[in-house]
């Protein structure tokens, strides 16, 4: 049953992430997914429980035609992120879409250039920032408890499955880079946003693979002097 006023939600890509965004998703009073995309038989099969045949799709595009919808989420491997994107908002749709926003700078500036064409909304998913402990210090910063921000320091370490070489991650082709495009996306977003992103003058930086199979690097360091 439709719900009423409800945002009607399109999920292309149906992966662990994208799978698991239906049933949170259709805990939310005012959204309503109808309808998922995946070229994979098996991520198709699971959906089909949730969504039933008619709302499952092998093509992305044959879904953007055929599906009622106001919005879509994107959860593919990165570099798909763009093209998907692209094809939604052309298509009338707003989009919300898992970070990284693109696996290059000039995908993500083809992505923003046709948002501001079509007049529709793009949203990255940094949902860091909404955690209840982001949001109450981001709250406390803007009452000046913490006065004046000089200096910022994050990290994130992940030693989960650290060599086991599976998935899509570490193949540059498909997620555009390691550690740097996938962690450091949430926790450079985060430093940034708390501090009203400064504007960035000057950026020294290193990257290495010392430890994972793959093609991309397994660590990132680096030191950004803001306004």
């Amino acid at each position: 049953m439709k719900k009423k006023q409800s945002l009607r939600l399109g999920i292309i890509g149906l992966g662990g992430i994208g799978h698991g965004m239906i049933p949170i998703a259709q805990e939310e009073e005012l959204v309503e997914v109808v309808a998922g995309a995946d070229p994979v038989p098996q991520a198709r099969q699971r959906a089909t429980a949730l969504l039933g045949e008619e709302g499952v799709f092998a093509d992305y595009h044959r879904m953007l035609e055929k599906a009622d919808l106001d919005a879509v989420f994107i959860a593919t491997p990165n570099a798909y992120h763009a093209p998907a994107a692209i094809a939604a908002l052309e298509a009338g749709l707003d989009v919300c879409c898992e970070k990284p926003m693109a696996d290059s700078l000039a995908a993500a500036k083809r992505i923003a250039e046709t948002a501001k064409k079509t007049k529709r909304l793009f949203m990255v998913a940094q949902n860091q920032r909404f955690r209840n402990d982001t949001q109450w210090l981001k709250t406390r910063i803007e009452e000046g408890l913490l006065g004046k921000i000089y200096a910022l320091h994050t990290r994130w370490i992940r030693r989960r499955s650290l060599v086991s070489g599976k998935g899509w991650f570490r193949t540059k082709k498909l997620s555009g880079g390691g550690p740097l495009i996938d962690l450091g996306v949430h926790v450079m977003d985060l430093a940034l946003w708390l501090a009203g992103f400064p504007a960035p003058q000057r950026v020294a930086a290193q990257v290495g693979q010392n430890f994972c199979p793959g093609d991309v690097e397994d660590w990132a360091f680096g030191m950004v002097r803001l306004a």
